[in-house]
């Protein structure tokens, strides 16, 4: 009986032992199941599968799956979300490399390609308003609509660029230069436009304008014709030159008058409106509303009310044959009326750094003495009307 009991229990220790060795077998084969499970990473990312498909719900095949050229561990890795393809997380990939002085041509090669975009994206961005008064640009809305809304950096933008791009010997040879070997610096070459060059800078900066004028009741009864040749000067005063421009453009000064003429002192036209010296406008919207600045174009939909900013600092003086604009006593009010100052006169300073003086008569400057000469009566209006029949633009 006793040995039948001591078999029992060995029986009951073995089988207890057996259960136990069975379950930390079973509990082995667990374990080893889940290593096997977090080594698998089928896109090499650096996450294990199941965690790509619990945790972070990106795509366990695709080891970028937002597309934004860094792989899901690396982002996860460094706090960045692997499912925006929008964050900095390629900036930030390319800062660290760069950081830690690594050498990989595949993520070299991906930083420099995003550089090279980040510039394309920039170059082709569609400047905002806010972009523009920001970088101390004009922010230009047409009045015609010939274009859309667009920024004017002046010619500094348009010097900046043409002194930064190196021409190349195809650029030369296509625009009819001269491929040369620079004689102080051998094998450095340039391009030799000859005399086109300042051509070139004359016709950016200056346009040319002819006036055609009558002195009589009409055109076929006038007793003197008179051609006027007039350049503006776009560098010193830009938006004034710009504004004359298109006024004449379109054709706002044909068949109107000089309406007030004072001798040794000036002839002032312009009025396109009345003829009087109470009308005219800006051509075009340059911020200006009833002479006071104004962001937004909307906020002042009647171009009768639009005006042009004062450029009476520019340096340029009211001397003999020189065209200036007509504006009120109050500052940033000129519109389309202008005057010209006769040859006769020495200077008439006092009106330096109020009125803007934007160009000068080239050619015909001697029948502006004459037509400052002519009777007038009441508000010095002409006896016999002087009008301005055509205006074109020369260039």
């Amino acid at each position: 009986m006793r040995v039948e009991t001591l078999v029992l229990a060995f029986l009951l220790l073995c089988s207890a032992l057996a259960g136990c060795l069975s379950e930390d077998l079973d509990r082995d084969d667990d374990l080893s199941e889940d290593i096997e499970l977090e080594r698998i990473d089928t896109d090499m990312d650096g996450i294990a599968d199941e965690d790509e498909e619990r945790r972070y719900r990106t795509d366990p095949l695709n080891d970028d799956t937002d597309g934004d050229g860094v792989v899901d561990g690396w982002e996860i890795t460094y706090g960045y979300d692997p499912l925006n393809g929008t964050d900095d997380a390629l900036r930030a990939l390319c800062e660290w490399y760069e950081s830690n002085e690594t050498a990989d041509q595949s993520i070299e090669a991906l930083c420099n390609s995003n550089e090279n975009d980040r510039d394309d994206r920039e170059e082709n961005r569609e400047i905002t308003q806010e972009d523009c008064e920001r970088r101390n640009g004009t922010w230009v809305e047409t009045s015609d609509r010939s274009r859309e809304p667009y920024c004017d950096f002046g010619e500094n933008d348009r010097d900046d660029r043409d002194e930064d791009r190196e021409i190349t010997q195809e650029d030369c040879e296509r625009r009819n230069g001269t491929w040369a070997e620079a004689p102080d610096r051998p094998r450095e070459f340039y391009c030799d436009f000859g005399d086109r060059d300042s051509e070139e800078e004359s016709r950016l900066r200056y346009s040319n304008i002819t006036l055609h004028i009558f002195h009589g009741e009409n055109l076929e009864n006038s007793t003197v014709n008179y051609t006027i040749k007039i350049q503006l000067n776009h560098s010193a005063a830009p938006i004034h030159a710009d504004n004359f421009l298109k006024h004449v453009l379109y054709g706002n000064f044909n068949n109107s008058t000089f309406h007030r003429i004072i001798d040794d002192f000036m002839i002032q036209g312009g009025d396109f409106q009345n003829s009087s010296g109470a009308g005219g406008y800006a051509a075009d919207w340059y911020g200006i509303c009833n002479g006071t600045r104004i962001a937004n174009q909307s906020d002042c939909p009647n171009q009768e009310n639009w005006n042009i900013p004062d450029e009476a600092d520019n340096g340029l003086r009211h001397l003999p044959c020189t065209i200036s604009m007509a504006k009120t006593a109050e500052p940033n009010t000129g519109g389309s009326q202008f005057f010209l100052i006769p040859g006769d006169i020495t200077h008439h300073n006092w009106l330096d750094g109020i009125h803007t003086v934007f160009g000068e008569v080239t050619e015909g400057c001697e029948h502006i003495t004459s037509l400052s000469e002519v009777e007038t009566g009441e508000m010095d209006r002409p006896v016999v009307t002087v009008v301005i029949f055509s205006a074109t633009v020369d260039n």
